[in-house]
Protein backbone atom coordinates (compact mmCIF):
# COMPACT_ATOMS: atom_id res chain seq x y z
CA UNK A 1 0.00 0.00 0.00
CA UNK A 2 1.43 3.38 -0.98
CA UNK A 3 1.22 6.62 0.95
CA UNK A 4 -2.18 8.04 0.12
CA UNK A 5 -4.38 10.87 1.23
CA UNK A 6 -6.34 9.97 4.39
CA UNK A 7 -9.51 11.86 5.20
CA UNK A 8 -9.17 12.63 8.87
CA UNK A 9 -12.91 12.81 9.44
CA UNK A 10 -13.59 9.40 7.89
CA UNK A 11 -14.76 6.75 10.37
CA UNK A 12 -14.01 3.12 9.56
CA UNK A 13 -17.26 1.19 9.30
CA UNK A 14 -18.01 -2.53 9.11
CA UNK A 15 -15.92 -3.55 12.15
CA UNK A 16 -18.52 -4.11 14.84
CA UNK A 17 -17.06 -6.94 16.98
CA UNK A 18 -15.70 -5.67 20.31
CA UNK A 19 -13.01 -7.84 21.91
CA UNK A 20 -13.22 -7.70 25.72
CA UNK A 21 -9.43 -8.12 25.95
CA UNK A 22 -8.57 -5.08 23.83
CA UNK A 23 -7.60 -2.88 26.78
CA UNK A 24 -5.17 -5.42 28.20
CA UNK A 25 -3.46 -5.68 24.82
CA UNK A 26 -3.35 -1.89 24.49
CA UNK A 27 -1.55 -1.55 27.84
CA UNK A 28 0.93 -4.30 27.06
CA UNK A 29 2.21 -2.64 23.83
CA UNK A 30 2.06 1.02 24.78
CA UNK A 31 5.77 1.17 25.68
CA UNK A 32 6.80 0.33 22.08
CA UNK A 33 5.96 3.78 20.66
CA UNK A 34 8.61 6.13 22.06
CA UNK A 35 7.13 9.32 23.40
CA UNK A 36 3.55 8.69 22.30
CA UNK A 37 0.50 6.65 23.16
CA UNK A 38 -0.97 4.06 20.83
CA UNK A 39 -4.51 5.27 21.22
CA UNK A 40 -5.98 8.68 21.86
CA UNK A 41 -7.72 10.21 24.84
CA UNK A 42 -11.50 10.05 24.53
CA UNK A 43 -14.45 11.04 26.67
CA UNK A 44 -16.92 8.47 27.96
CA UNK A 45 -19.29 9.26 25.12
CA UNK A 46 -16.51 9.05 22.55
CA UNK A 47 -15.28 5.78 24.03
CA UNK A 48 -18.71 4.25 23.80
CA UNK A 49 -18.89 5.36 20.18
CA UNK A 50 -15.35 4.07 19.47
CA UNK A 51 -16.23 0.69 20.96
CA UNK A 52 -19.05 0.44 18.46
CA UNK A 53 -16.90 1.44 15.48
CA UNK A 54 -13.23 0.55 16.11
CA UNK A 55 -11.75 -2.89 16.65
CA UNK A 56 -8.88 -1.94 18.97
CA UNK A 57 -7.50 -5.47 18.99
CA UNK A 58 -7.10 -5.39 15.22
CA UNK A 59 -5.69 -1.86 15.44
CA UNK A 60 -3.17 -2.81 18.13
CA UNK A 61 -2.02 -5.91 16.27
CA UNK A 62 -1.60 -3.92 13.05
CA UNK A 63 0.27 -1.10 14.79
CA UNK A 64 2.62 -3.54 16.54
CA UNK A 65 3.34 -5.25 13.23
CA UNK A 66 4.24 -1.84 11.81
CA UNK A 67 6.70 -1.26 14.69
CA UNK A 68 8.17 -4.70 14.12
CA UNK A 69 8.72 -4.08 10.40
CA UNK A 70 10.25 -0.70 11.17
CA UNK A 71 12.72 -2.21 13.64
CA UNK A 72 13.64 -4.85 11.04
CA UNK A 73 14.37 -2.09 8.56
CA UNK A 74 11.46 -2.94 6.26
CA UNK A 75 10.26 0.65 6.01
CA UNK A 76 7.87 0.15 3.08
CA UNK A 77 6.07 -2.68 4.87
CA UNK A 78 6.03 -0.61 8.06
CA UNK A 79 4.30 2.29 6.30
CA UNK A 80 1.72 -0.13 4.87
CA UNK A 81 0.90 -1.39 8.37
CA UNK A 82 0.69 2.09 9.88
CA UNK A 83 -1.63 3.19 7.07
CA UNK A 84 -3.76 0.11 7.74
CA UNK A 85 -3.79 1.10 11.42
CA UNK A 86 -5.05 4.58 10.49
CA UNK A 87 -7.82 3.04 8.38
CA UNK A 88 -8.91 1.04 11.40
CA UNK A 89 -8.50 3.95 13.85
CA UNK A 90 -8.50 7.35 12.10
CA UNK A 91 -7.74 9.01 15.46
CA UNK A 92 -4.37 7.29 15.84
CA UNK A 93 -1.83 10.03 16.48
CA UNK A 94 0.81 7.35 17.05
CA UNK A 95 0.47 5.80 13.57
CA UNK A 96 0.62 9.22 11.94
CA UNK A 97 3.74 9.98 13.97
CA UNK A 98 5.43 6.76 12.92
CA UNK A 99 4.72 7.40 9.22
CA UNK A 100 6.14 10.90 9.64
CA UNK A 101 9.34 9.50 11.17
CA UNK A 102 9.81 7.03 8.32
CA UNK A 103 9.06 9.64 5.65
CA UNK A 104 11.69 11.93 7.21
CA UNK A 105 14.22 9.07 7.16
CA UNK A 106 13.49 8.65 3.45
CA UNK A 107 13.86 12.40 2.83
CA UNK A 108 10.19 12.46 1.82
CA UNK A 109 9.69 15.79 3.56
CA UNK A 110 6.23 16.46 2.14
CA UNK A 111 4.72 13.37 3.77
CA UNK A 112 6.88 13.80 6.87
CA UNK A 113 5.25 17.20 7.47
CA UNK A 114 1.79 16.00 6.45
CA UNK A 115 1.64 13.07 8.87
CA UNK A 116 3.66 14.83 11.58
CA UNK A 117 1.21 17.76 11.55
CA UNK A 118 -1.71 15.35 11.94
CA UNK A 119 -0.09 13.77 14.97
CA UNK A 120 0.39 17.19 16.59
CA UNK A 121 -3.24 18.18 15.95
CA UNK A 122 -4.47 14.97 17.53
CA UNK A 123 -2.26 15.32 20.63
CA UNK A 124 -0.84 18.85 20.97
CA UNK A 125 0.50 18.05 24.44
CA UNK A 126 2.97 15.44 23.18
CA UNK A 127 6.40 17.08 23.10
CA UNK A 128 7.86 14.31 20.91
CA UNK A 129 5.51 15.30 18.11
CA UNK A 130 6.69 18.90 18.26
CA UNK A 131 10.33 17.78 18.33
CA UNK A 132 9.69 15.57 15.30
CA UNK A 133 8.38 18.56 13.36
CA UNK A 134 11.42 20.58 14.42
CA UNK A 135 13.74 17.82 13.18
CA UNK A 136 12.01 17.74 9.79
CA UNK A 137 12.51 21.48 9.31
CA UNK A 138 16.13 21.24 10.46
CA UNK A 139 16.60 18.55 7.81
CA UNK A 140 15.28 21.09 5.28
CA UNK A 141 17.60 23.81 6.74
CA UNK A 142 14.49 25.83 7.67
CA UNK A 143 15.76 26.81 11.09
CA UNK A 144 13.20 29.56 11.73
CA UNK A 145 10.38 27.03 11.41
CA UNK A 146 12.32 24.52 13.50
CA UNK A 147 12.67 27.11 16.29
CA UNK A 148 8.87 27.56 16.39
CA UNK A 149 8.34 23.84 16.95
CA UNK A 150 11.05 23.56 19.61
CA UNK A 151 9.44 26.51 21.40
CA UNK A 152 6.19 24.53 21.46
CA UNK A 153 7.98 21.44 22.76
CA UNK A 154 9.52 23.50 25.58
CA UNK A 155 6.11 25.00 26.40
CA UNK A 156 4.73 21.48 26.79
CA UNK A 157 7.69 20.41 28.94
CA UNK A 158 9.47 23.40 30.52
CA UNK A 159 11.96 21.01 32.15
CA UNK A 160 13.32 19.68 28.86
CA UNK A 161 16.74 21.31 29.12
CA UNK A 162 18.30 19.57 26.12
CA UNK A 163 15.66 21.11 23.85
CA UNK A 164 16.10 24.51 25.49
CA UNK A 165 19.83 24.33 24.81
CA UNK A 166 19.18 23.28 21.21
CA UNK A 167 16.76 26.19 20.89
CA UNK A 168 19.49 28.57 22.08
CA UNK A 169 21.85 27.31 19.38
CA UNK A 170 19.17 27.68 16.69
CA UNK A 171 18.49 31.23 17.87
CA UNK A 172 22.20 31.92 17.37
CA UNK A 173 22.10 30.54 13.83
CA UNK A 174 18.98 32.50 12.90
CA UNK A 175 20.17 35.88 14.16
CA UNK A 176 18.05 35.92 17.32
CA UNK A 177 20.99 36.54 19.63
CA UNK A 178 18.94 38.28 22.36
CA UNK A 179 16.77 35.18 22.82
CA UNK A 180 19.85 32.97 22.76
CA UNK A 181 21.53 35.18 25.37
CA UNK A 182 18.60 34.78 27.78
CA UNK A 183 18.65 30.98 27.44
CA UNK A 184 22.42 30.64 27.93
CA UNK A 185 22.42 33.15 30.81
CA UNK A 186 19.76 31.07 32.59
CA UNK A 187 21.84 27.94 32.04
CA UNK A 188 25.00 29.66 33.26
CA UNK A 189 23.22 30.79 36.45
CA UNK A 190 21.90 27.30 37.04
CA UNK A 191 25.10 25.43 36.14
CA UNK A 192 28.03 27.76 36.94
CA UNK A 193 31.44 26.52 35.84
CA UNK A 194 30.20 24.47 32.86
CA UNK A 195 32.66 25.39 30.08
CA UNK A 196 30.32 24.41 27.25
CA UNK A 197 27.62 26.74 28.56
CA UNK A 198 30.12 29.53 29.27
CA UNK A 199 31.50 29.25 25.73
CA UNK A 200 27.99 29.46 24.28
CA UNK A 201 27.28 32.54 26.39
CA UNK A 202 30.59 34.19 25.42
CA UNK A 203 29.91 33.57 21.74
CA UNK A 204 26.47 35.14 21.92
CA UNK A 205 27.90 38.14 23.79
CA UNK A 206 30.47 38.56 21.01
CA UNK A 207 27.75 38.35 18.34
CA UNK A 208 25.84 41.09 20.16
CA UNK A 209 29.00 43.21 20.38
CA UNK A 210 29.01 43.02 24.18
CA UNK A 211 32.80 42.72 24.32
CA UNK A 212 33.20 43.96 27.90
CA UNK A 213 30.71 41.39 29.22
CA UNK A 214 32.41 38.63 27.21
CA UNK A 215 35.80 39.79 28.48
CA UNK A 216 34.55 39.69 32.09
CA UNK A 217 33.33 36.11 31.66
CA UNK A 218 36.67 35.02 30.17
CA UNK A 219 38.78 36.76 32.81
CA UNK A 220 36.68 35.07 35.49
CA UNK A 221 37.42 31.70 33.91
CA UNK A 222 41.12 32.47 33.56
CA UNK A 223 41.31 33.36 37.25
CA UNK A 224 40.15 29.80 37.94
CA UNK A 225 42.49 28.28 35.33
CA UNK A 226 45.14 30.51 33.78
CA UNK A 227 46.32 27.67 31.49
CA UNK A 228 43.07 27.59 29.53
CA UNK A 229 44.48 28.34 26.06
CA UNK A 230 41.07 28.31 24.45
CA UNK A 231 39.87 31.14 26.69
CA UNK A 232 43.10 33.04 26.13
CA UNK A 233 42.62 32.71 22.38
CA UNK A 234 39.11 34.14 22.51
CA UNK A 235 40.27 36.99 24.73
CA UNK A 236 43.12 37.74 22.30
CA UNK A 237 40.62 37.80 19.45
CA UNK A 238 38.42 40.23 21.41
CA UNK A 239 41.39 42.54 21.95
CA UNK A 240 42.21 42.29 18.24
CA UNK A 241 38.64 43.18 17.30
CA UNK A 242 38.50 46.12 19.69
CA UNK A 243 41.83 47.54 18.49
CA UNK A 244 43.85 46.67 21.60
CA UNK A 245 46.76 45.36 19.57
CA UNK A 246 49.35 45.20 22.38
CA UNK A 247 47.11 43.16 24.66
CA UNK A 248 46.24 40.83 21.78
CA UNK A 249 49.89 40.45 20.81
CA UNK A 250 50.90 39.64 24.38
CA UNK A 251 48.24 36.96 24.71
CA UNK A 252 49.00 35.43 21.33
CA UNK A 253 52.66 35.35 22.32
CA UNK A 254 51.81 33.40 25.48
CA UNK A 255 49.64 31.00 23.52
CA UNK A 256 52.18 30.35 20.77
CA UNK A 257 54.97 29.77 23.28
CA UNK A 258 53.08 26.79 24.71
CA UNK A 259 54.07 23.35 23.51
CA UNK A 260 50.47 22.55 22.62
CA UNK A 261 48.99 22.93 19.14
CA UNK A 262 45.46 24.04 18.37
CA UNK A 263 44.40 24.63 14.74
CA UNK A 264 41.68 27.15 15.66
CA UNK A 265 44.12 29.22 17.72
CA UNK A 266 46.67 29.24 14.91
CA UNK A 267 44.03 30.38 12.43
CA UNK A 268 43.06 33.14 14.85
CA UNK A 269 46.72 34.20 15.21
CA UNK A 270 47.19 34.19 11.44
CA UNK A 271 44.16 36.44 10.99
CA UNK A 272 45.61 38.81 13.60
CA UNK A 273 48.96 38.98 11.83
CA UNK A 274 47.37 39.54 8.42
CA UNK A 275 45.11 42.24 9.83
CA UNK A 276 48.18 44.05 11.17
CA UNK A 277 50.29 43.48 8.03
CA UNK A 278 52.90 41.46 9.93
CA UNK A 279 53.62 39.11 7.06
CA UNK A 280 57.17 38.19 8.08
CA UNK A 281 55.88 36.89 11.42
CA UNK A 282 53.04 35.17 9.60
CA UNK A 283 55.36 33.27 7.28
CA UNK A 284 57.74 32.45 10.12
CA UNK A 285 54.88 31.01 12.17
CA UNK A 286 53.64 28.99 9.20
CA UNK A 287 57.15 27.61 8.65
CA UNK A 288 57.30 26.56 12.32
CA UNK A 289 53.98 24.73 12.01
CA UNK A 290 55.09 22.95 8.81
CA UNK A 291 58.20 21.69 10.62
CA UNK A 292 56.29 20.68 13.77
CA UNK A 293 55.93 16.91 13.73
CA UNK A 294 53.03 17.08 16.20
CA UNK A 295 50.87 18.96 13.71
CA UNK A 296 48.63 16.81 11.50
CA UNK A 297 49.38 17.03 7.77
CA UNK A 298 45.79 18.01 6.96
CA UNK A 299 46.04 20.91 9.41
CA UNK A 300 49.24 22.08 7.73
CA UNK A 301 47.56 21.92 4.33
CA UNK A 302 44.63 23.92 5.71
CA UNK A 303 46.91 26.65 7.02
CA UNK A 304 48.81 26.95 3.74
CA UNK A 305 45.49 27.07 1.89
CA UNK A 306 44.45 30.00 4.07
CA UNK A 307 47.71 31.79 3.25
CA UNK A 308 46.97 31.43 -0.47
CA UNK A 309 43.67 33.26 -0.02
CA UNK A 310 45.55 36.43 0.95
CA UNK A 311 46.38 38.47 -2.15
CA UNK A 312 49.29 40.25 -0.41
CA UNK A 313 50.97 36.93 0.37
CA UNK A 314 50.55 35.68 -3.20
CA UNK A 315 51.69 38.95 -4.78
CA UNK A 316 54.56 39.95 -2.48
CA UNK A 317 55.67 36.72 -0.84
CA UNK A 318 55.16 34.20 -3.65
CA UNK A 319 58.62 32.68 -3.47
CA UNK A 320 58.38 32.25 0.32
CA UNK A 321 55.00 30.60 -0.20
CA UNK A 322 56.51 28.21 -2.74
CA UNK A 323 59.28 27.28 -0.26
CA UNK A 324 56.67 26.58 2.42
CA UNK A 325 54.75 24.39 -0.02
CA UNK A 326 57.89 22.51 -1.02
CA UNK A 327 58.83 22.00 2.63
CA UNK A 328 55.35 20.63 3.24
CA UNK A 329 55.67 18.22 0.33
CA UNK A 330 59.20 17.16 1.29
CA UNK A 331 58.01 16.20 4.75
CA UNK A 332 54.92 14.43 3.36
CA UNK A 333 56.19 12.85 0.15
CA UNK A 334 53.45 10.25 -0.05
CA UNK A 335 50.58 12.63 0.71
CA UNK A 336 48.71 13.56 -2.49
CA UNK A 337 47.17 16.60 -0.80
CA UNK A 338 50.62 18.12 -0.27
CA UNK A 339 51.50 17.66 -3.96
CA UNK A 340 48.25 19.25 -5.07
CA UNK A 341 48.86 22.12 -2.62
CA UNK A 342 52.24 22.92 -4.23
CA UNK A 343 50.59 22.87 -7.65
CA UNK A 344 47.86 25.17 -6.36
CA UNK A 345 50.45 27.65 -5.10
CA UNK A 346 51.96 27.83 -8.59
CA UNK A 347 48.45 28.18 -10.01
CA UNK A 348 47.75 31.16 -7.76
CA UNK A 349 50.98 32.75 -8.92
CA UNK A 350 50.08 32.23 -12.58
CA UNK A 351 52.95 29.78 -13.14
CA UNK A 352 51.10 27.20 -15.22
CA UNK A 353 54.11 25.17 -16.34
CA UNK A 354 55.43 24.85 -12.79
CA UNK A 355 51.93 23.81 -11.70
CA UNK A 356 51.77 21.08 -14.35
CA UNK A 357 55.30 19.91 -13.51
CA UNK A 358 54.45 19.58 -9.80
CA UNK A 359 51.54 17.31 -10.71
CA UNK A 360 53.35 15.30 -13.40
CA UNK A 361 56.37 14.73 -11.14
CA UNK A 362 54.08 13.31 -8.49
CA UNK A 363 52.03 10.96 -10.70
CA UNK A 364 55.17 9.61 -12.33
CA UNK A 365 56.31 8.42 -8.89
CA UNK A 366 52.86 7.62 -7.48
CA UNK A 367 50.85 6.10 -10.31
CA UNK A 368 48.23 4.78 -7.89
CA UNK A 369 47.02 8.22 -6.74
CA UNK A 370 43.97 8.86 -8.92
CA UNK A 371 43.13 12.14 -7.15
CA UNK A 372 46.35 13.76 -8.41
CA UNK A 373 45.88 12.29 -11.89
CA UNK A 374 42.45 13.86 -12.00
CA UNK A 375 43.80 17.26 -10.98
CA UNK A 376 46.49 17.01 -13.66
CA UNK A 377 44.03 16.08 -16.41
CA UNK A 378 41.65 18.90 -15.44
CA UNK A 379 44.51 21.44 -15.57
CA UNK A 380 45.66 20.15 -18.96
CA UNK A 381 42.09 20.39 -20.21
CA UNK A 382 41.90 24.02 -19.06
CA UNK A 383 45.06 24.71 -21.07
CA UNK A 384 43.65 22.73 -24.02
CA UNK A 385 47.03 20.99 -24.20
CA UNK A 386 46.02 18.23 -26.61
CA UNK A 387 49.44 16.56 -26.79
CA UNK A 388 49.81 16.17 -23.04
CA UNK A 389 46.15 15.23 -22.63
CA UNK A 390 46.78 12.49 -25.18
CA UNK A 391 49.81 11.26 -23.22
CA UNK A 392 48.54 11.48 -19.65
CA UNK A 393 44.83 10.77 -20.22
CA UNK A 394 45.82 7.76 -22.30
CA UNK A 395 47.97 6.43 -19.46
CA UNK A 396 45.36 7.22 -16.78
CA UNK A 397 42.64 5.53 -18.84
CA UNK A 398 44.70 2.33 -18.66
CA UNK A 399 45.64 2.65 -14.98
CA UNK A 400 42.11 3.48 -13.85
CA UNK A 401 39.94 1.59 -16.30
CA UNK A 402 36.76 2.20 -14.29
CA UNK A 403 37.12 6.00 -14.10
CA UNK A 404 35.21 7.89 -16.84
CA UNK A 405 37.12 11.20 -16.82
CA UNK A 406 40.46 9.90 -18.23
CA UNK A 407 38.64 8.03 -21.00
CA UNK A 408 36.53 11.05 -21.96
CA UNK A 409 39.58 13.31 -22.13
CA UNK A 410 41.55 10.66 -23.99
CA UNK A 411 38.72 10.40 -26.51
CA UNK A 412 38.80 14.20 -26.88
CA UNK A 413 42.53 14.14 -27.64
CA UNK A 414 41.99 11.34 -30.19
CA UNK A 415 39.34 13.45 -31.93
CA UNK A 416 41.74 16.39 -32.10
CA UNK A 417 44.42 14.09 -33.56
CA UNK A 418 41.82 12.88 -36.12
CA UNK A 419 41.91 9.32 -34.78
CA UNK A 420 38.14 9.06 -34.98
CA UNK A 421 37.72 5.29 -34.85
CA UNK A 422 39.86 5.04 -31.72
CA UNK A 423 37.91 7.90 -30.16
CA UNK A 424 34.62 6.11 -30.86
CA UNK A 425 36.05 3.01 -29.22
CA UNK A 426 36.90 4.94 -26.04
CA UNK A 427 33.45 6.51 -25.95
CA UNK A 428 31.83 3.08 -26.25
CA UNK A 429 33.84 2.01 -23.17
CA UNK A 430 32.64 5.08 -21.29
CA UNK A 431 29.01 4.32 -22.19
CA UNK A 432 29.34 0.84 -20.70
CA UNK A 433 31.22 2.16 -17.67
CA UNK A 434 28.68 4.85 -16.71
CA UNK A 435 25.63 2.82 -17.71
CA UNK A 436 24.34 5.76 -19.76
CA UNK A 437 24.04 8.09 -16.76
CA UNK A 438 22.67 11.38 -18.08
CA UNK A 439 25.50 13.53 -16.66
CA UNK A 440 27.97 11.60 -18.82
CA UNK A 441 25.65 10.76 -21.70
CA UNK A 442 25.33 14.39 -22.80
CA UNK A 443 29.12 14.68 -23.01
CA UNK A 444 29.38 11.39 -24.90
CA UNK A 445 26.66 12.34 -27.39
CA UNK A 446 28.27 15.74 -27.95
CA UNK A 447 31.63 14.11 -28.74
CA UNK A 448 30.00 11.50 -30.97
CA UNK A 449 28.31 14.37 -32.80
CA UNK A 450 31.71 16.05 -33.20
CA UNK A 451 33.18 12.86 -34.68
CA UNK A 452 30.26 12.43 -37.08
CA UNK A 453 30.55 16.06 -38.21
CA UNK A 454 34.30 15.78 -38.82
CA UNK A 455 33.71 12.62 -40.81
CA UNK A 456 31.28 14.56 -42.99
CA UNK A 457 28.17 12.74 -41.73
CA UNK A 458 26.05 15.82 -41.04
CA UNK A 459 22.81 13.87 -40.60
CA UNK A 460 24.34 11.65 -37.89
CA UNK A 461 25.97 14.66 -36.21
CA UNK A 462 22.69 16.59 -35.94
CA UNK A 463 20.97 13.46 -34.60
CA UNK A 464 23.56 13.18 -31.81
CA UNK A 465 23.29 16.86 -30.89
CA UNK A 466 19.49 16.62 -30.86
CA UNK A 467 19.69 13.63 -28.49
CA UNK A 468 22.05 15.53 -26.20
CA UNK A 469 19.76 18.59 -26.06
CA UNK A 470 16.74 16.38 -25.42
CA UNK A 471 18.46 15.19 -22.23
CA UNK A 472 19.86 18.59 -21.23
CA UNK A 473 18.24 21.49 -23.15
CA UNK A 474 20.22 24.08 -21.18
CA UNK A 475 23.69 22.72 -21.98
CA UNK A 476 25.55 25.81 -23.20
CA UNK A 477 28.46 23.90 -24.77
CA UNK A 478 26.21 21.66 -26.86
CA UNK A 479 24.07 24.62 -27.93
CA UNK A 480 27.18 26.53 -29.02
CA UNK A 481 28.77 23.65 -30.93
CA UNK A 482 25.52 22.70 -32.64
CA UNK A 483 24.84 26.31 -33.68
CA UNK A 484 28.38 26.73 -34.99
CA UNK A 485 28.27 23.59 -37.14
CA UNK A 486 24.91 24.59 -38.61
CA UNK A 487 26.40 27.99 -39.46
CA UNK A 488 29.48 26.42 -41.07
CA UNK A 489 27.21 24.19 -43.16
CA UNK A 490 24.94 27.18 -43.90
CA UNK A 491 21.80 25.21 -42.96
CA UNK A 492 18.96 25.78 -40.47
CA UNK A 493 20.37 29.21 -39.68
CA UNK A 494 17.22 30.37 -37.88
CA UNK A 495 17.52 27.44 -35.47
CA UNK A 496 21.24 28.12 -35.11
CA UNK A 497 20.50 31.70 -34.07
CA UNK A 498 17.91 30.56 -31.52
CA UNK A 499 20.40 28.06 -30.11
CA UNK A 500 23.29 30.48 -29.71
CA UNK A 501 21.06 33.16 -28.21
CA UNK A 502 19.81 30.62 -25.68
CA UNK A 503 23.40 29.61 -25.03
CA UNK A 504 24.40 33.21 -24.32
CA UNK A 505 21.51 33.62 -21.88
CA UNK A 506 22.96 30.69 -19.92
CA UNK A 507 26.62 31.69 -20.18
CA UNK A 508 28.62 34.27 -22.08
CA UNK A 509 32.25 33.97 -23.14
CA UNK A 510 34.43 34.86 -26.14
CA UNK A 511 33.93 31.51 -27.86
CA UNK A 512 30.14 31.70 -27.65
CA UNK A 513 30.11 35.32 -28.81
CA UNK A 514 32.25 34.32 -31.80
CA UNK A 515 29.69 31.66 -32.74
CA UNK A 516 26.93 34.27 -32.45
CA UNK A 517 28.83 36.64 -34.73
CA UNK A 518 29.43 33.85 -37.23
CA UNK A 519 25.74 32.88 -37.29
CA UNK A 520 24.78 36.53 -37.87
CA UNK A 521 27.39 36.76 -40.64
CA UNK A 522 25.97 33.68 -42.33
CA UNK A 523 22.50 35.22 -42.13
CA UNK A 524 23.78 38.33 -43.92
CA UNK A 525 23.46 40.60 -40.88
CA UNK A 526 26.99 41.94 -41.17
CA UNK A 527 26.66 45.09 -39.06
CA UNK A 528 25.22 43.12 -36.14
CA UNK A 529 28.01 40.55 -36.49
CA UNK A 530 30.60 43.35 -36.49
CA UNK A 531 29.20 44.79 -33.23
CA UNK A 532 29.49 41.38 -31.56
CA UNK A 533 33.11 41.01 -32.72
CA UNK A 534 33.89 44.52 -31.46
CA UNK A 535 32.70 43.39 -28.02
CA UNK A 536 35.07 40.44 -28.18
CA UNK A 537 38.11 42.44 -29.24
CA UNK A 538 37.44 45.15 -26.65
CA UNK A 539 37.88 42.49 -23.97
CA UNK A 540 41.65 42.26 -24.53
CA UNK A 541 44.46 41.10 -26.78
CA UNK A 542 42.92 38.27 -28.79
CA UNK A 543 45.45 35.59 -29.77
CA UNK A 544 43.06 33.13 -31.42
CA UNK A 545 43.57 32.61 -35.17
CA UNK A 546 39.99 31.39 -35.65
CA UNK A 547 38.52 34.58 -34.18
CA UNK A 548 40.87 36.74 -36.26
CA UNK A 549 39.85 34.87 -39.40
CA UNK A 550 36.13 35.29 -38.68
CA UNK A 551 36.53 38.97 -37.91
CA UNK A 552 38.38 39.38 -41.21
CA UNK A 553 35.47 37.94 -43.19
CA UNK A 554 33.02 40.17 -41.31
CA UNK A 555 35.18 43.26 -41.95
CA UNK A 556 35.32 42.41 -45.64
CA UNK A 557 31.52 42.00 -45.68
CA UNK A 558 31.02 45.53 -44.28
CA UNK A 559 33.44 46.94 -46.86
CA UNK A 560 36.57 47.32 -44.72
CA UNK A 561 39.04 45.27 -46.78
CA UNK A 562 42.10 47.01 -45.36
CA UNK A 563 41.24 45.91 -41.82
CA UNK A 564 40.31 42.43 -43.07
CA UNK A 565 43.78 41.99 -44.62
CA UNK A 566 45.48 42.98 -41.35
CA UNK A 567 43.35 40.47 -39.40
CA UNK A 568 44.00 37.64 -41.88
CA UNK A 569 47.75 38.32 -41.97
CA UNK A 570 47.83 38.10 -38.17
CA UNK A 571 45.83 34.86 -38.28
CA UNK A 572 48.26 33.39 -40.82
CA UNK A 573 51.27 34.21 -38.65
CA UNK A 574 49.59 32.42 -35.73
CA UNK A 575 48.38 29.40 -37.71
CA UNK A 576 50.23 28.59 -40.92
CA UNK A 577 47.70 25.90 -41.89
CA UNK A 578 45.29 28.68 -42.89
CA UNK A 579 47.01 29.12 -46.29
CA UNK A 580 43.62 29.58 -47.99
CA UNK A 581 43.59 33.06 -46.44
CA UNK A 582 46.37 34.09 -48.86
CA UNK A 583 43.83 34.01 -51.68
CA UNK A 584 41.35 36.02 -49.59
CA UNK A 585 44.04 38.61 -48.92
CA UNK A 586 44.88 38.81 -52.65
CA UNK A 587 41.22 39.39 -53.55
CA UNK A 588 40.91 42.14 -50.98
CA UNK A 589 44.09 43.88 -52.15
CA UNK A 590 42.93 43.75 -55.79
CA UNK A 591 39.52 45.00 -54.78
CA UNK A 592 41.08 48.10 -53.24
Amino acid sequence: MNLKKQQEEMAVSGIQVVNKFKRALYISIAFIAVGCSVGTKVSDTDEQKAQREIDYTLYDLTYVEGIKQKMLGNLGEAIDKFEDAIEINPNSDAANYQISLIAAMRRDEENAIKYGSRAVRMDPQNQWYHMNMANIYIQQSKLDSAAVWIEKAVQVDPYNESEKYRLGNIYMQTGQEEKAEKIFTDFNNKYPGNEQIIMALINVKLELGKYEEAEALIIDELEKNDENLRMKGILAKIYSETGEKEKAERLYGEIMSEDEYDLALDFSYMEFLMKNNEYEKLLQRTDEIIKNEKTATQDKIGLVARLMEDSVVVKNYGEELVKIGQELQERNKDNPGAAVMVAEIYRKMGKKEEEIKALTDYVENHEEQYYVWEQLLLRLNELNDVERIYTYAGKAATLFNRAPLPKILYAYSLIEKEKYNEAEGELRKVRILVNNEEQYLVQILSMEGEIAYRKGNIKEATKKFDEALKIEPENALVLNNYAYYLAVENIRLGEAEDMIEKCLRIEENITYLDTYAWVLYKRGRYKEAEKVMQRIFRSGNIRDAELLEHYGYIKKAVGDCEEAVILWQTALRMDQTKKYLIEEIRKCVERN
